[in-house]
């Protein structure tokens, strides 16, 4: 079962920070001075390579892929997300609210509601976009150089 982490809550600037875990997932959770949810980032296949849903007000949605940053024979490194990986929507859907009882319901509902709106090819495609505008960028800075 989901349980807060009390100890976690914190201010990110003007947000306040929850963060609810179990064995399975993360959750982490933004809320605006106002008390309405502003972020969240659901991790989830947490022991074997963890997926990330990453959600911002005014953004979105997006699935990433975690690197845990250990490096053999290193101490261990900063996670990272980076975009990409298929969500196993229905899966994580099902062990979230199964699992999700004993958190705030507003956040739970609104995290399933979320999921469960989650569109694949919506990623896929901000990915594209992502991966066009950088040739772009990296295509005019190029020409720059040349033409300096």
């Amino acid at each position: 079962m989901l349980r807060e982490i009390s100890i976690a809550r914190k201010a990110d600037g003007p947000y306040e920070r929850r963060w609810y875990e179990d064995e399975r997932l993360d959750l982490f959770v933004w809320f605006d001075p106002g008390g309405d949810i502003a972020r969240f980032q659901l991790t989830y296949d947490k022991p074997t390579g963890g997926k990330a849903i990453d959600w911002k007000r005014g953004r979105g949605s997006t699935h990433m892929l975690v690197d845990d940053g250990a490096n053999r024979g290193m101490h261990p490194g900063t996670p990272l997300l980076s975009m990409g990986g298929k969500f196993a929507k229905d899966r994580v859907i099902e062990y979230f609210r199964e699992h999700a009882a004993n958190i705030d319901a507003g956040v739970s509902t609104f995290v399933l509601q979320t999921l469960r709106e989650f569109r694949q090819d919506s990623a896929s495609g901000r990915k594209r976009e992502i991966v066009i505008l950088g040739a772009l960028v990296c295509g005019l800075l190029i020409a720059w150089r040349l033409l300096r």
